[in-house]
């Protein structure tokens, strides 16, 4: 039986089309489009975060306070404002103004300083998550002793820490140190150095022969110990004060003796010399 013949149209295979492909810079082109859309869409989440919810606000205020009489809490938020009721921001809060508005309102402050807690680790806080808390610390000065100018009648005193820095009222009534210098008194002026403040201090609470100082008269170059019974020893400002006093105590256990109501002073400025003068 003769073959059929096919028609070649029939024996084709049929073509398969490659799909175009696109050049790199129209790829490279379509990826910065979607980067862009991403990135504007994320910015936009986030100051919607940052400005229209209180995800960032300030959630409390926590006020921690060193020193012997540690300011009240309420002067302490008039001068910070109440944080926590405006509602102000944490991202936006300037922690270096507020600590120099504190110390600026308080002089007995040696050192403030404010942090914003925003996140509680677990394991190492006891309130994981977000805190959105303000820490206020502030650390006061010490007084070291008392400093006054000016005559009996119009006297000045103030308390001084141990870097010479007056910080606060004082008064007369304790013993004191009446400045004979030239120096001009005030809050938050450094008068003496650490040095001078430290010899000050000790001196205030020596004591000779069972009495304490009244005041110390301080110059430039001498330092007078006033006490009780009204007569003084004169000390130098350039030796050490516990060597002077031991030899003011070896003359008068030694020389002076009975005699020690008599006394105007007792100078001990020259080392191993000391002298001393009975009232007229």
């Amino acid at each position: 039986m003769p073959k059929r013949l096919q028609s070649p149209a029939l024996l084709r295979r049929p073509r398969r089309f490659a799909p175009t492909r696109l050049s790199p810079r129209l790829v490279r082109r379509r990826k910065h489009i979607l980067w862009g859309a991403f990135f504007l869409l994320a910015l936009g989440a986030v100051g919607w975060a940052v400005f229209f919810t209180h995800l960032f606000t300030v959630k409390s205020v926590r006020i921690v306070t060193q020193g012997r009489s540690p300011i009240p809490v309420a002067r302490i938020l008039t001068v910070i404002g109440d944080l926590k009721k405006k509602q102000a921001n944490m991202l936006f809060l300037s922690t270096g103004a507020l600590e120099r508005r504190l110390e600026r309102a308080f002089p007995e402050l040696r050192k403030a300083s404010v942090a914003r807690v925003m996140f509680g680790v677990p394991f190492f806080s006891k309130q994981p998550g977000l805190l959105n808390e303000v820490l206020v610390s502030l650390e006061e000065r010490e007084p070291a002793g008392t400093v006054c100018k000016g005559s009996e009648d119009a006297r000045a005193c103030f308390l001084f820490d141990s870097e010479g820095v007056l910080f606060g009222q004082g008064t007369s009534s304790a013993a004191y140190v009446l400045d004979a210098r030239n120096v001009e008194h005030g809050l938050r002026y450094q008068i003496f150095d650490s040095k001078t403040a430290s010899r000050l201090a000790e001196t205030l609470n020596r004591t000779i022969a069972g009495l304490a100082t009244v005041r110390l008269d301080l110059g430039d170059i001498e330092t007078t110990f006033v006490t009780m019974e009204g007569w003084r020893i004169v000390l130098s400002n350039d030796r050490p004060a516990p060597e002077q006093f031991e030899a003011a105590r070896i003359v008068l256990e030694r020389e002076i003796g009975p005699r020690r109501a008599e006394l105007e002073y007792i100078d001990t400025t020259i080392k191993n010399r000391v002298y001393y003068k009975y009232r007229q």
